[in-house]
């Protein structure tokens, strides 16, 4: 866990040693910056492709697939 304090930190590790090991210790530092707070994302606004471009183009080719295929059976022969 890290401190909630801003600054430069010490942290010294000790092993007093046991029947199977010598004593040892060690120390490192580190630094905790000020807690830098974001703002929170916004919303990007649709744009006018997405808005009526996009459909117009899907109903375009739902169209173009209809007639085609009412052209189809209009053209096909009846036995």
């Amino acid at each position: 866990m890290l401190p909630e304090i801003a600054g430069m930190h010490t942290v010294t590790a000790r092993f007093s040693g046991s029947e199977s090991y010598w004593p040892s210790h060690a120390t490192t530092f580190f630094s905790v910056d000020d807690v830098v707070i974001t703002p929170a994302p916004t919303e990007t606004p649709e744009s006018i492709s997405d808005i009526y471009f996009l459909p117009a183009i899907g109903g375009l080719f739902a169209l173009i697939i209809a007639v085609a295929i009412i052209l189809m059976l209009m053209i096909r022969k009846r036995p």
